[in-house]
């Protein structure tokens, strides 16, 4: 994938830079890949409480490239008993799924299946028509007894997740089920990264009076963690609590977006070791391109550094009309070689019809308390 970064200094425009980073992908067809298929071992059957089942897809070509996951029920004889497909639209009340666009297909299935033992088999198939291998499961079905979901109610969640250190901290829910010889038997929670398809932590509450639980068995669960698992790592998390009773009824799930905090705004960033020509020659047609590269680091952490940029002045002392500021990159392309090593890389382009004269260029970088950094001046004179 080539990134290009287009810097111009117009005679006519009075235009000094006109900067372009475009990410252009050649399609390849990749065949889907199927992993984690979830299946209950047991459905109970009619008793009007779908069973939900998952998988996760996996496609080079993105999310968008899947068509459709399909399911096939067969009987224990072999016969096929009933098909659908599996959906990845967030839609928990309908669908059972919880995450829209994360990978994980899901769905419930509305089938009150006689008793008996069955084979589910899933296959993905993407938008060339290419179709993933199958996977499948046996589960057995059985008449079931009315049972209820437990209920949530959250007692004590953070309202936000801390980076800059490592920070301990309480999930406490109270879980309950009101059915007649039921109770919780477990109550999980799981953390999702900014990304939502990336699981930063997952854990299980208890209610036995240890690890930040104050009373065995009084309905409270609780979860005593820390925040490690962002450590450094700038973005929203996403946490899902549900509980489960004896019978296997699964909970609504409780869900809250926790945004990254700092405690401290920290220091700022500092940039050094900035490559840059001092003279260019004007080409007497077309264009020629040049690197700039510039070093930034944090003495919180490297991390912390947000976007590396620089201000562009023409000759004229004027700052360019558009684009300012412009953005450096470290992520291996756009010139820039190797991606997250804080060396920050920008391709910029000259033509014939640069103005002759001194350009005068202004870096900083910024952390993510908004910290601004030195400033480095560089001067590039355009000459014929």
């Amino acid at each position: 994938m080539l990134k290009k970064s287009y810097f111009f200094l117009s005679l006519f425009l009075f235009n000094l830079i006109s900067c372009q980073h475009d990410d252009s992908v050649q399609p390849t067809n990749v065949t889907p890949v199927l992993k984690n298929l979830v299946v209950p071992d047991t459905i109970f059957t009619q008793i009007g409480q779908p069973a939900i089942v998952s998988v996760q897809v996996i496609d080079d070509n993105g999310w968008d490239d899947i068509k459709s996951v399909n399911y096939q029920i067969f009987n224990s004889v072999g016969a096929n008993y009933a098909e659908g497909n599996l959906v990845d639209d967030g839609d928990y009340e309908n669908h059972g799924d919880i995450i829209a666009k994360n990978g994980i297909f899901s769905q419930r299935l509305p089938h009150d299946f006689p008793t008996g033992s069955y084979r589910f088999v899933v296959s993905a198939v993407d938008r060339s028509e290419l179709e993933s291998d199958s996977l499948d499961k046996t589960f057995f079905a059985k008449l079931g007894i009315l049972n209820h979901a437990p209920t949530l109610s959250a007692l004590q969640i953070p309202d936000s997740v801390y980076v800059d250190g490592i920070i301990s901290f309480i999930l406490q829910v109270r879980a309950s089920d009101g059915d007649e010889g039921d109770f919780v038997q477990k109550v999980i929670c799981q953390i999702f990264g900014p990304t939502i398809s990336d699981l930063a932590q997952e854990g299980e509450l208890t209610d036995d009076g240890l690890s930040g639980d104050q009373f065995a068995n009084d309905g409270i669960f609780t979860l005593e963690t820390t925040t490690a698992f962002a450590y450094w790592k700038f973005g929203s998390y996403y946490l899902f609590i549900t509980a489960f009773d004896s019978r296997q009824k699964i909970s609504e799930s409780y869900i809250k977006v926790l945004p990254w905090a700092k405690i401290n705004l920290g220091v700022v960033p500092y940039i050094f070791n900035l490559s840059a020509p001092d003279t260019i020659i004007r080409p007497s047609s077309g264009d020629k391109s040049f690197l700039l590269t510039l070093e930034a680091s944090d003495a919180d952490n490297n991390r912390d550094i947000k976007e590396v940029f620089f201000y562009s002045k023409r000759p004229d002392g004027e700052y360019a009309n558009s684009g300012n500021p412009f953005q450096l990159y470290d992520d291996g392309q756009s010139g820039d070689e190797i991606a997250d090593d804080y060396k920050y890389s920008l391709t910029i382009w000259i033509t014939s019809e640069n103005t002759i004269g001194n350009y005068t260029f202004e870096f900083q970088a910024r952390d993510y308390s908004n910290l601004l950094s030195n400033k480095i001046i560089h001067i590039i004179t355009v000459t014929n």
